[in-house]
């Protein structure tokens, strides 16, 4: 795509894949898998309460309830543009916004997505990337300040990394 305004409505409105606060890690990580996703908004009573990633998922026993491991949920009004959500997933340190119709998750706009649809958007946005390997996926800060996605960080022996 060009430098022009991406509306989120052009963007990426799919079915998008939730789980319940109460549900098992174990059962989450299966349905992220089958569904080929990694980040699952959490809903109770239908109301968006959390976000997971398969990577906050890892490093947690699959009998612990998903609500004791997600993250706020970071959103964005369908009707804003990429630009206006890459920049919040920037501010949030965050890998993914929930897109909104009115109160409704309708989607989900990841950094990736970002990176693979509007590379300059990403640039403008200054998304980070892997130190490393130069992924935009599973990132990281380290106790130096550097970034780095969770399997580079898992090979800098000694490396304090954190959420």
């Amino acid at each position: 795509m060009s430098s022009a305004v991406v509306p989120l409505t052009d963007f990426k409105l799919d079915r998008i894949v939730t789980a319940k606060a109460h549900s098992l890690l174990i059962s989450v990580q299966e349905l992220a898998r089958k569904n080929g996703v990694h980040h699952v908004p959490v809903l109770h009573h239908e109301r968006l309460v959390g976000m997971v990633c398969t990577c906050d998922m890892m490093f947690a026993p699959p009998d612990t309830q998903v609500r004791d491991v997600m993250k706020s949920p970071v959103t964005v009004a369908l009707s804003r543009s990429l630009d206006e959500a890459a920049s919040l997933m920037k501010e949030r340190g965050v890998g993914s916004v929930v897109l909104l119709r009115g109160t409704t998750p309708c989607g989900i706009v990841t950094r990736r997505d970002v990176f693979s649809v509007a590379p300059d958007v990403a640039e403008r946005s200054a998304l980070p990337r892997c130190a490393c390997c130069g992924s935009a996926r599973h990132l990281r800060t380290s106790g130096e300040g550097n970034v780095l996605c969770i399997f580079c960080a898992g090979h800098q022996e000694g490396d304090e990394v954190r959420a």
